[in-house]
């Protein structure tokens, strides 16, 4: 086998790489893709949060010192607020714990952190949208889950109703999901926000940054100017570039 022949076969095996490498790259670029694709596809309800509209009556009396307010106060009054919307529900106290279930906890804190902010709502009566528990979230945003939520029972029939109800007059909804973004991880599913890992990665890679940088200056000027001509540091050279 003469040179020519040696020549073109490198070129061939050459060639049968590169496309090699551009082939596995396109199917990878496939599958994240797809993997994308049906990341959003059974995800994008995340980015949405149910609301119920309420009216509570913030009472200055019930409220007490502004400089001592409790969030449990405020989830009494969203609790006798829906109840007072649905009187035929509060008859007994399984039924009223039907109807407290269909509201976050977190409604309670945001209605305080409202009434922080604004304290002249204190003492007026007013309209308020409040965040669902997950389970009634689940239900008015129309999840894929939620058939199988109420195959479990995870809401009565009589819950059911009061959703209907509410989507009926106007004062359920489904709005844009800014919790996700700005709150930290919760025991509460519709509560739960990134803004915790979002934040623990910032600092992961500032520290990892603060330190690796430095090093690998220091070690890229020690490999140049100082190190000796040893193997060793020949193999660290061959495998840094």
């Amino acid at each position: 086998m003469n040179r020519q022949e040696n020549i073109a076969r490198r070129y061939r095996r050459q060639r049968v790489f590169v496309a090699s490498g551009i082939g596995a790259t396109a199917l990878a670029l496939l599958f994240l893709v797809g993997l994308f694709a049906g990341v959003v596809a059974l995800g994008w309800r995340g980015f949405m949060a149910a609301e119920m509209r309420l009216t509570i009556d913030l009472d200055v009396d019930r409220l007490g010192d502004p400089a001592s307010r409790n969030p449990l106060v405020f989830e009494k009054l969203i609790r006798e607020s829906l109840r007072s919307r649905f009187p035929d529900l509060a008859t007994s106290r399984a039924n009223r714990k039907m109807l407290d279930e269909l509201v976050s906890f977190g409604a309670a804190v945001q209605l305080h952190e409202m009434v922080k902010a604004d304290p002249q709502l204190a003492g007026t009566v007013g309209e308020f949208w409040l965040p669902t528990s997950s389970k009634a979230e689940a239900y008015l945003k129309g999840s894929p889950h939620a058939a199988r939520e109420v195959e479990r029972r995870a809401l009565a029939d009589a819950q059911l109703d009061v959703l209907d109800a509410l989507v009926a007059s106007g004062d359920a909804r489904v709005v844009f999901n800014t919790r996700f973004f700005t709150n930290a991880d919760s025991r509460d599913p519709e509560l739960a926000g990134i803004a915790g890992a979002v934040a623990g990665s910032f600092f992961t890679i500032l520290i990892t940054f603060l330190i690796s940088f430095p090093l690998g200056v220091g070690a890229a000027i020690f490999l140049e100017l100082f190190a000796s001509r040893s193997r060793f540091f020949t193999i660290v050279e061959i495998n840094i570039n």
